[in-house]
């Protein structure tokens, strides 16, 4: 209700609200260390919680009263906005039911312990699948922007560079959380959760499609208004989803809906690539960034071979393992991009020796 947030998005000022965020999340968790010592004070961490809430919606008003004053609108004003409201809110109740109804179903048809097995993977996939699909949040109002001002070219280069961001960034991180997996869950949750390492490598795939779909929709199908096709998209994978999870988990508990997730994220993904391939040569994208997937697999057969002379006994050893894989990533990446004579890739070969030249200056 007091959420304001999309103001200052659609106005491209993010400082605010990330600063915001950052300080009464902290506040929020220093809150929870000093009152939360037992099951007792349960109630105390759900009304943390809601206040801080509350708190860091309410700390950014002063912000956007500078900039606007407040005017009760007409119901002719608002009653325009009720078609396309409807029309979006299916979407949203899609990715509800999409992230949510896995849980639901394990626990009916499987096991408790299954179903702990499955929250634990799918939480820390949820971590570097947000920080990729934040990049559609950001790009979300550029592109908007350039369409409203007609700019088609520029918003179509902004597509095709943050696909090839992403997946090689998502090449990276799906190769390199399959390798190392299982040593984190023993580390982070212990031996008994091992199961959820193995549902970690199972479920990585689902990233990859599902950031490369956050690009089309958030930086072509919304913003062109292309609603049916993303609320179609959205629905088609929650069907799916429901279907495969229904066949599988019964039998195969998590592993089964972790399936249901994989088949569902890429039919999710196909179907908005399809729906854009005659506008946007998406195809030719993802083309272009297969080379970096190879080099996610031979980051991973040099993480296997390096792990051969140490044993992962602590959370700094792992840490310095993901350190070697990404330095020697970033280096078979450079020099694919600067070796490529793909014109997808030059130009983002351009655009790195842009901002090298911002950061050290034309002498480089």
């Amino acid at each position: 209700m007091f959420d304001v947030t999309w103001y200052f998005y659609g106005k491209e000022e993010f400082k605010v609200t990330v600063l915001r965020n950052s300080i009464i999340k902290l506040i929020g968790l220093i809150a929870i260390f000093v009152f939360v010592n037992s099951s007792n004070d349960l109630w105390k961490y759900s009304l943390i919680n809601a206040a801080i809430l509350l708190l860091g919606q309410i700390a950014i008003w002063p912000f956007l009263l500078k900039d606007i004053k407040l005017s009760l609108p007409s119901f002719t004003e608002i009653k325009v906005h009720f078609k396309p409201m409807i029309i979006l809110f299916i979407p949203v109740l899609s990715i509800s039911i999409f992230t949510n109804l896995d849980k639901i179903m394990i626990g009916h048809f499987s096991s408790v312990l299954q179903n702990g097995y499955y929250e634990n993977a799918n939480k820390i996939i949820s971590i570097p699948k947000a920080l990729i699909t934040s990049l559609g949040t950001v790009m979300l109002p550029r592109t908007a922007s350039l369409i409203a001002s007609g700019d088609d070219k520029k918003s179509t280069y902004y597509v095709r560079g943050t696909i090839l961001y992403t997946m090689i960034l998502s090449s990276a991180l799906m190769f390199g959380m399959v390798i190392v997996s299982k040593e984190f869950a023993i580390l982070f949750w212990g031996k008994n959760f091992i199961t959820s390492g193995y549902l970690i490598a199972l479920m990585s795939p689902a990233f990859v499609f599902s950031v490369i779909g956050n690009v089309v929709r958030t930086q072509y199908l919304i913003p062109r208004s292309k609603d049916k096709e993303y609320t179609l998209s959205l629905v088609l994978g929650s069907i799916v989803n429901i279907l495969v999870n229904f066949l599988l988990i019964p039998s195969y508990g998590a592993i089964g809906a972790v399936v249901g997730t994989l088949i569902a994220e890429f039919v999710m993904t196909l179907s908005q690539l399809l729906a854009v391939k005659n506008e946007l040569a998406v195809f030719n994208y993802i083309l272009s960034g297969i080379p970096f997937f190879i080099n996610g697999a031979i980051m991973a057969l040099f993480i296997v071979w390096i792990k051969n002379f140490f044993t992962i006994n602590s959370f700094k050893d792992l840490l310095l393992l993901i350190i070697l894989g990404g330095i020697f990533y970033s280096l078979l990446s450079l020099i694919t991009i600067f070796t490529s004579s793909n014109l997808f890739l030059q130009d983002l070969k351009k655009d790195i020796l842009v901002e090298v030249k911002k950061i050290f200056g034309y002498r480089v």
